[in-house]
């Protein structure tokens, strides 16, 4: 979800350029403009194409994707910087950046197994396997756009301003 990625709302609404009640009034009506949801794109790192999209903008995303090509992904930038170096590297140079790779997945690796092995030491014995747990919808939620399922109003997150804040803080 692309709100995760800024902490609150707020910080969302601040990076698009709003404040937070017109951003997510258009959020959840599916009525944010194309000049606030190209930005919302950019600033999340999130292709273009697909933003409008799910703002139900299709026409706006064929003519991008008409206009400049399918998009490629958007990367890390560190990641990115790296891929764009990788031709300039030696031979050792390159070996010396796999090795590391492979150790930290190697390392991430054991240590999930290991995780996995202590979890399923601790549970109890049950005789049907668990049920994964569903997300369940709203009524607000259940015919909310797309882009506001993206985004994610819905699960607890609140700003600090808001009651809910408040009334959370009190506990």
């Amino acid at each position: 979800m692309i709100e995760h990625r800024f902490g609150t709302a707020t910080a969302l609404a601040g990076k698009v350029g709003m404040k937070l009640s017109p951003f997510t009034r258009g959020v959840r009506a599916g009525k944010l403009n194309l000049v606030n949801l190209l930005t919302l794109a950019r600033v999340a790192e999130e292709q273009p194409s697909k933003v409008l999209r799910l703002a139900g903008k299709h026409r706006e995303a064929d003519i991008i994707e008409q206009a400049y090509g399918p998009q490629k992904p958007v990367t890390d930038p560190v990641l990115q910087d790296l891929l764009e170096l990788w031709p300039t590297f030696t031979a050792d140079e390159k070996t010396y950046v796999r090795s590391n790779v492979r150790m930290l997945l190697l390392a991430r690796s054991s240590a999930h197994a290991a995780q996995s092995e202590n979890a399923r030491d601790t549970r109890p014995a049950k005789s049907s396997p668990p049920r994964p747990r569903q997300r369940r919808e709203t009524a607000a939620s259940a015919g909310a756009p797309p882009l506001r399922r993206m985004i994610s109003f819905d699960d607890g997150e609140t700003d600090a301003r808001s009651p809910r804040a408040v009334a959370k803080k009190g506990r």
